[in-house]
Protein backbone atom coordinates (compact mmCIF):
# COMPACT_ATOMS: atom_id res chain seq x y z
CA UNK A 1 0.00 0.00 0.00
CA UNK A 2 1.28 3.17 -1.28
CA UNK A 3 1.48 6.50 1.14
CA UNK A 4 1.39 10.12 -0.10
CA UNK A 5 4.75 11.60 0.13
CA UNK A 6 4.98 14.85 -0.39
CA UNK A 7 2.10 17.61 1.51
CA UNK A 8 1.09 18.35 -2.25
CA UNK A 9 -0.37 14.38 -2.58
CA UNK A 10 -2.06 14.18 0.79
CA UNK A 11 -3.66 17.66 -0.21
CA UNK A 12 -4.86 16.49 -3.69
CA UNK A 13 -6.15 13.37 -1.71
CA UNK A 14 -7.95 15.48 0.60
CA UNK A 15 -9.67 17.41 -2.26
CA UNK A 16 -10.63 15.07 -4.14
CA UNK A 17 -12.69 12.86 -1.30
CA UNK A 18 -14.46 16.36 0.06
CA UNK A 19 -15.31 16.78 -3.80
CA UNK A 20 -17.09 13.65 -4.36
CA UNK A 21 -18.91 13.70 -1.07
CA UNK A 22 -20.36 17.56 -1.42
CA UNK A 23 -21.08 16.35 -4.95
CA UNK A 24 -22.84 13.22 -4.30
CA UNK A 25 -26.35 14.89 -3.37
CA UNK A 26 -26.37 16.42 -7.23
CA UNK A 27 -26.08 13.45 -8.38
CA UNK A 28 -30.14 12.48 -7.72
CA UNK A 29 -31.78 11.73 -11.49
CA UNK A 30 -34.64 14.30 -12.18
CA UNK A 31 -37.97 13.04 -11.39
CA UNK A 32 -40.41 15.09 -14.02
CA UNK A 33 -39.13 16.08 -17.92
CA UNK A 34 -40.39 19.52 -19.22
CA UNK A 35 -40.38 20.81 -22.62
CA UNK A 36 -40.06 24.75 -22.98
CA UNK A 37 -43.69 24.91 -24.25
CA UNK A 38 -44.61 23.30 -20.88
CA UNK A 39 -42.39 25.03 -18.74
CA UNK A 40 -43.76 28.57 -20.14
CA UNK A 41 -47.11 26.97 -19.68
CA UNK A 42 -46.76 26.63 -15.92
CA UNK A 43 -45.57 29.75 -15.80
CA UNK A 44 -48.10 31.53 -17.38
CA UNK A 45 -50.90 29.46 -15.38
CA UNK A 46 -49.44 29.52 -11.99
CA UNK A 47 -48.03 32.67 -11.20
CA UNK A 48 -49.48 34.94 -9.36
CA UNK A 49 -48.22 38.12 -11.26
CA UNK A 50 -50.62 36.92 -14.13
CA UNK A 51 -53.67 36.19 -11.93
CA UNK A 52 -53.64 39.36 -10.28
CA UNK A 53 -53.43 41.48 -13.59
CA UNK A 54 -55.78 39.42 -15.14
CA UNK A 55 -57.97 40.29 -12.27
CA UNK A 56 -57.12 43.50 -12.49
CA UNK A 57 -59.18 43.99 -15.77
CA UNK A 58 -62.06 42.35 -14.49
CA UNK A 59 -62.10 44.86 -11.68
CA UNK A 60 -61.61 47.22 -14.68
CA UNK A 61 -64.55 46.41 -16.31
CA UNK A 62 -66.93 46.34 -13.33
CA UNK A 63 -66.17 50.18 -13.04
CA UNK A 64 -66.99 50.80 -16.62
CA UNK A 65 -70.28 49.23 -15.92
CA UNK A 66 -70.71 51.17 -13.28
CA UNK A 67 -70.26 54.31 -14.83
CA UNK A 68 -71.99 53.22 -17.75
CA UNK A 69 -75.31 52.44 -15.55
CA UNK A 70 -75.95 56.10 -15.25
CA UNK A 71 -77.26 56.27 -18.58
CA UNK A 72 -79.94 54.47 -17.22
CA UNK A 73 -82.43 55.43 -14.78
CA UNK A 74 -82.22 54.01 -11.02
CA UNK A 75 -86.07 52.08 -10.42
CA UNK A 76 -86.83 51.22 -7.12
CA UNK A 77 -89.46 49.90 -5.48
CA UNK A 78 -90.88 51.08 -1.84
CA UNK A 79 -93.64 50.07 0.83
CA UNK A 80 -94.71 51.47 4.37
CA UNK A 81 -96.75 50.88 6.98
CA UNK A 82 -97.59 52.73 9.66
CA UNK A 83 -100.37 54.20 11.98
CA UNK A 84 -98.87 57.75 12.85
CA UNK A 85 -98.41 60.36 10.09
CA UNK A 86 -96.32 58.76 7.03
CA UNK A 87 -94.65 61.90 7.13
CA UNK A 88 -92.34 60.01 9.58
CA UNK A 89 -91.19 58.46 6.95
CA UNK A 90 -89.35 60.93 5.22
CA UNK A 91 -86.02 59.70 6.11
CA UNK A 92 -86.78 56.44 3.97
CA UNK A 93 -86.56 58.69 0.79
CA UNK A 94 -90.34 57.21 -0.24
CA UNK A 95 -91.30 59.76 -2.80
CA UNK A 96 -95.00 59.15 -3.27
CA UNK A 97 -95.70 58.03 0.12
CA UNK A 98 -93.47 60.35 2.83
CA UNK A 99 -95.29 63.18 2.69
CA UNK A 100 -98.89 61.91 3.02
CA UNK A 101 -100.85 63.28 6.25
CA UNK A 102 -103.09 59.87 6.61
CA UNK A 103 -102.92 58.23 9.60
CA UNK A 104 -102.96 54.02 9.42
CA UNK A 105 -101.43 53.94 6.15
CA UNK A 106 -100.60 50.65 3.89
CA UNK A 107 -99.38 51.47 0.90
CA UNK A 108 -96.52 51.06 -1.77
CA UNK A 109 -95.09 52.89 -4.90
CA UNK A 110 -92.14 52.23 -7.51
CA UNK A 111 -89.38 55.14 -8.20
CA UNK A 112 -87.46 56.17 -10.78
CA UNK A 113 -84.51 58.88 -11.13
CA UNK A 114 -82.89 59.54 -14.03
CA UNK A 115 -80.62 62.11 -14.89
CA UNK A 116 -81.10 63.49 -18.05
CA UNK A 117 -78.69 66.10 -19.34
CA UNK A 118 -75.24 66.40 -18.02
CA UNK A 119 -73.75 67.80 -20.51
CA UNK A 120 -71.44 65.42 -21.81
CA UNK A 121 -69.76 64.42 -18.19
CA UNK A 122 -71.26 60.30 -18.25
CA UNK A 123 -70.02 60.10 -22.09
CA UNK A 124 -66.53 61.38 -20.77
CA UNK A 125 -66.65 59.13 -17.84
CA UNK A 126 -67.51 56.22 -19.99
CA UNK A 127 -64.73 56.48 -22.23
CA UNK A 128 -61.91 56.91 -19.38
CA UNK A 129 -63.39 53.52 -18.12
CA UNK A 130 -63.28 52.21 -21.61
CA UNK A 131 -59.45 53.28 -21.89
CA UNK A 132 -58.62 51.85 -18.29
CA UNK A 133 -60.02 48.40 -19.89
CA UNK A 134 -57.93 48.26 -22.64
CA UNK A 135 -54.84 49.48 -20.63
CA UNK A 136 -55.22 47.03 -18.19
CA UNK A 137 -55.76 44.21 -20.46
CA UNK A 138 -52.49 45.15 -22.05
CA UNK A 139 -51.00 45.56 -18.75
CA UNK A 140 -51.83 41.84 -18.28
CA UNK A 141 -50.64 40.87 -21.88
CA UNK A 142 -47.36 42.87 -20.57
CA UNK A 143 -46.93 41.24 -18.00
CA UNK A 144 -47.70 37.74 -19.57
CA UNK A 145 -45.30 38.43 -22.24
CA UNK A 146 -42.37 39.24 -19.36
CA UNK A 147 -43.53 35.96 -17.83
CA UNK A 148 -42.78 33.84 -20.75
CA UNK A 149 -39.83 36.05 -21.70
CA UNK A 150 -38.24 35.30 -18.01
CA UNK A 151 -39.04 31.63 -18.03
CA UNK A 152 -37.54 30.88 -21.34
CA UNK A 153 -34.58 32.90 -20.38
CA UNK A 154 -34.04 30.72 -17.47
CA UNK A 155 -35.04 27.53 -19.45
CA UNK A 156 -32.30 28.33 -21.93
CA UNK A 157 -29.67 29.24 -19.06
CA UNK A 158 -30.13 25.93 -17.76
CA UNK A 159 -29.71 23.78 -20.78
CA UNK A 160 -26.61 26.34 -20.98
CA UNK A 161 -25.30 25.30 -17.35
CA UNK A 162 -26.13 21.67 -18.34
CA UNK A 163 -24.39 21.84 -21.92
CA UNK A 164 -21.33 23.13 -19.61
CA UNK A 165 -21.31 20.71 -16.80
CA UNK A 166 -21.50 17.94 -19.78
CA UNK A 167 -18.15 19.52 -21.16
CA UNK A 168 -16.58 19.83 -17.66
CA UNK A 169 -17.44 15.81 -16.86
CA UNK A 170 -15.78 15.17 -20.41
CA UNK A 171 -12.62 17.35 -19.13
CA UNK A 172 -12.26 15.67 -15.64
CA UNK A 173 -12.98 12.16 -17.29
CA UNK A 174 -9.55 13.33 -19.57
CA UNK A 175 -7.38 14.85 -16.80
CA UNK A 176 -8.10 11.55 -14.63
CA UNK A 177 -7.11 9.28 -17.02
CA UNK A 178 -4.14 11.65 -17.55
CA UNK A 179 -3.11 11.11 -14.22
CA UNK A 180 -3.66 7.95 -13.53
CA UNK A 181 -1.10 7.58 -16.92
CA UNK A 182 1.01 9.72 -15.20
CA UNK A 183 1.46 7.75 -12.26
CA UNK A 184 2.16 4.50 -14.14
CA UNK A 185 4.61 6.68 -15.79
CA UNK A 186 6.24 7.34 -12.54
CA UNK A 187 6.39 4.05 -11.21
CA UNK A 188 8.11 2.99 -14.04
CA UNK A 189 10.15 6.05 -13.57
CA UNK A 190 9.60 7.55 -17.73
CA UNK A 191 8.41 10.98 -15.56
CA UNK A 192 9.81 12.82 -12.59
CA UNK A 193 7.79 13.38 -9.46
CA UNK A 194 7.02 17.17 -10.31
CA UNK A 195 5.22 15.85 -13.62
CA UNK A 196 3.28 13.12 -11.81
CA UNK A 197 2.29 15.99 -8.99
CA UNK A 198 1.29 18.41 -11.96
CA UNK A 199 -1.21 15.55 -13.98
CA UNK A 200 -3.00 14.98 -10.32
CA UNK A 201 -3.47 18.89 -9.92
CA UNK A 202 -4.46 19.24 -13.25
CA UNK A 203 -7.03 16.65 -12.72
CA UNK A 204 -8.07 18.16 -8.95
CA UNK A 205 -8.91 21.69 -11.09
CA UNK A 206 -10.93 19.58 -13.51
CA UNK A 207 -12.99 18.04 -10.62
CA UNK A 208 -13.58 20.98 -9.40
CA UNK A 209 -14.53 22.70 -12.49
CA UNK A 210 -17.02 19.99 -12.72
CA UNK A 211 -18.50 20.68 -9.22
CA UNK A 212 -18.85 24.16 -9.72
CA UNK A 213 -20.54 23.08 -13.21
CA UNK A 214 -23.09 20.55 -11.55
CA UNK A 215 -23.91 23.18 -8.83
CA UNK A 216 -24.98 25.83 -11.14
CA UNK A 217 -26.72 23.89 -13.00
CA UNK A 218 -28.57 22.29 -10.33
CA UNK A 219 -29.08 25.69 -8.72
CA UNK A 220 -30.52 26.85 -12.30
CA UNK A 221 -33.01 24.36 -11.94
CA UNK A 222 -34.00 24.95 -8.94
CA UNK A 223 -34.97 28.58 -9.57
CA UNK A 224 -36.51 27.65 -12.83
CA UNK A 225 -39.27 24.92 -10.88
CA UNK A 226 -39.87 27.35 -8.42
CA UNK A 227 -40.51 30.43 -10.82
CA UNK A 228 -43.27 28.21 -13.31
CA UNK A 229 -44.33 26.55 -9.44
CA UNK A 230 -43.42 22.82 -10.23
CA UNK A 231 -44.40 20.78 -7.50
CA UNK A 232 -41.11 18.93 -7.81
CA UNK A 233 -37.41 18.33 -9.55
CA UNK A 234 -37.63 19.07 -13.03
CA UNK A 235 -35.33 17.86 -16.13
CA UNK A 236 -35.40 19.77 -19.03
CA UNK A 237 -35.35 19.12 -22.45
CA UNK A 238 -32.78 20.31 -25.26
CA UNK A 239 -34.50 22.82 -27.68
CA UNK A 240 -34.32 22.20 -31.47
CA UNK A 241 -33.30 25.65 -33.00
CA UNK A 242 -34.58 26.67 -36.35
CA UNK A 243 -32.88 29.29 -39.02
CA UNK A 244 -32.65 33.05 -38.44
CA UNK A 245 -34.78 34.52 -40.73
CA UNK A 246 -33.46 37.28 -43.35
CA UNK A 247 -32.68 40.54 -42.08
CA UNK A 248 -35.43 41.93 -43.94
CA UNK A 249 -38.13 39.78 -42.32
CA UNK A 250 -36.45 40.55 -39.23
CA UNK A 251 -36.87 44.46 -39.29
CA UNK A 252 -40.62 43.74 -40.11
CA UNK A 253 -40.48 41.83 -37.27
CA UNK A 254 -39.09 44.00 -34.97
CA UNK A 255 -41.45 46.75 -36.62
CA UNK A 256 -44.10 44.58 -35.44
CA UNK A 257 -43.36 44.08 -32.39
CA UNK A 258 -42.67 47.78 -31.66
CA UNK A 259 -46.70 48.38 -32.63
CA UNK A 260 -47.81 46.00 -30.56
CA UNK A 261 -46.03 46.05 -27.71
CA UNK A 262 -48.81 46.07 -24.58
CA UNK A 263 -46.56 47.86 -22.50
CA UNK A 264 -47.08 50.84 -25.10
CA UNK A 265 -50.51 50.36 -26.13
CA UNK A 266 -51.53 49.94 -22.02
CA UNK A 267 -49.64 53.32 -21.98
CA UNK A 268 -51.37 55.01 -25.05
CA UNK A 269 -54.79 54.11 -23.50
CA UNK A 270 -53.90 55.63 -19.90
CA UNK A 271 -53.39 58.81 -21.47
CA UNK A 272 -56.62 58.59 -23.22
CA UNK A 273 -58.48 57.88 -20.11
CA UNK A 274 -56.37 60.67 -18.55
CA UNK A 275 -57.64 63.16 -21.20
CA UNK A 276 -61.22 62.03 -20.94
CA UNK A 277 -60.74 62.30 -17.04
CA UNK A 278 -59.64 66.17 -17.77
CA UNK A 279 -62.91 66.77 -19.78
CA UNK A 280 -65.20 65.22 -17.55
CA UNK A 281 -63.84 67.29 -14.48
CA UNK A 282 -64.25 70.20 -16.61
CA UNK A 283 -67.74 69.45 -16.94
CA UNK A 284 -68.47 69.62 -13.46
CA UNK A 285 -69.24 73.05 -13.63
CA UNK A 286 -72.00 72.97 -15.13
CA UNK A 287 -75.61 71.96 -14.38
CA UNK A 288 -77.34 68.61 -13.88
CA UNK A 289 -80.82 68.02 -15.01
CA UNK A 290 -82.67 65.05 -13.20
CA UNK A 291 -86.25 63.71 -14.00
CA UNK A 292 -88.38 61.88 -10.97
CA UNK A 293 -91.00 60.18 -10.97
CA UNK A 294 -93.31 58.11 -8.92
CA UNK A 295 -96.42 56.20 -9.51
CA UNK A 296 -98.25 54.09 -5.78
CA UNK A 297 -101.05 52.49 -4.24
CA UNK A 298 -102.14 53.00 -0.40
CA UNK A 299 -105.14 52.01 1.98
CA UNK A 300 -105.78 54.04 4.72
CA UNK A 301 -108.57 53.50 8.02
CA UNK A 302 -112.40 53.89 6.34
CA UNK A 303 -112.84 56.51 9.12
CA UNK A 304 -110.23 58.57 8.20
CA UNK A 305 -110.88 58.45 4.61
CA UNK A 306 -113.97 59.46 5.00
CA UNK A 307 -113.11 62.38 7.06
CA UNK A 308 -110.19 63.47 5.20
CA UNK A 309 -111.21 62.42 1.59
CA UNK A 310 -115.13 62.43 1.69
CA UNK A 311 -115.38 59.14 -0.47
CA UNK A 312 -113.37 55.85 -0.74
CA UNK A 313 -110.39 54.68 1.56
CA UNK A 314 -108.43 53.63 -1.30
CA UNK A 315 -105.70 56.34 -2.70
CA UNK A 316 -103.92 55.73 -5.91
CA UNK A 317 -101.46 58.41 -7.01
CA UNK A 318 -98.37 59.40 -9.03
CA UNK A 319 -95.80 62.17 -9.03
CA UNK A 320 -93.48 63.34 -11.96
CA UNK A 321 -90.74 66.43 -11.36
CA UNK A 322 -88.07 67.76 -13.11
CA UNK A 323 -84.38 69.19 -10.84
CA UNK A 324 -82.17 71.38 -12.10
CA UNK A 325 -78.66 71.18 -9.51
CA UNK A 326 -76.28 74.17 -10.48
CA UNK A 327 -72.68 74.34 -8.54
CA UNK A 328 -72.48 77.83 -7.18
CA UNK A 329 -69.89 77.10 -4.42
CA UNK A 330 -68.01 73.90 -3.53
CA UNK A 331 -64.52 75.34 -2.19
CA UNK A 332 -62.70 74.82 -5.21
CA UNK A 333 -62.64 71.06 -5.31
CA UNK A 334 -64.16 71.30 -8.84
CA UNK A 335 -61.07 72.94 -10.14
CA UNK A 336 -58.22 71.11 -7.82
CA UNK A 337 -60.30 67.86 -9.62
CA UNK A 338 -59.37 69.12 -12.76
CA UNK A 339 -55.56 70.50 -12.36
CA UNK A 340 -54.71 66.60 -11.04
CA UNK A 341 -56.33 65.38 -14.01
CA UNK A 342 -54.65 67.21 -16.07
CA UNK A 343 -51.05 66.61 -14.05
CA UNK A 344 -51.42 62.76 -14.40
CA UNK A 345 -52.43 63.03 -17.95
CA UNK A 346 -49.30 65.18 -18.82
CA UNK A 347 -47.05 62.91 -16.65
CA UNK A 348 -48.71 60.34 -18.61
CA UNK A 349 -47.75 61.42 -21.99
CA UNK A 350 -44.26 62.39 -20.96
CA UNK A 351 -43.57 58.21 -20.03
CA UNK A 352 -45.31 57.26 -23.41
CA UNK A 353 -42.69 59.86 -25.05
CA UNK A 354 -39.83 58.26 -22.71
CA UNK A 355 -40.96 54.89 -23.83
CA UNK A 356 -41.58 55.38 -27.78
CA UNK A 357 -37.89 56.93 -27.95
CA UNK A 358 -36.50 53.00 -26.05
CA UNK A 359 -38.42 51.38 -28.64
CA UNK A 360 -37.48 53.25 -31.52
CA UNK A 361 -33.66 52.96 -30.16
CA UNK A 362 -34.15 49.34 -29.77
Amino acid sequence: MSRCTTPVQGIIVAALVVSFVCMAPLSAAPSVKVTLPQAVKWAVQRRGDVKAAKLGVDVKKGQKTRVNAKFFPVITGNASANIGLAGSFAGLDLIGLSMSPYKELIGGSVDAVWEVLDFGKTVAQSSAAGHEVDAATHSAADVERLVRYKTADLYLRCLAARHAADLAHKHHKTAALGAKVASAHRKAELISKADEELAQLAALQAHRHLLTAQQLTQSCRLNLGAYIGAKGDIELVDVQTSAAAPAATQAKLLAAAARRRPDLMALNERVKASASRVKAAALDHLPKIRAVGSVGWSLVNERVAKVLMGTDFNHSFYAVGVGIQVPIFEGGAIHARMKMHQARRDAQQARLADLRRKVKAE
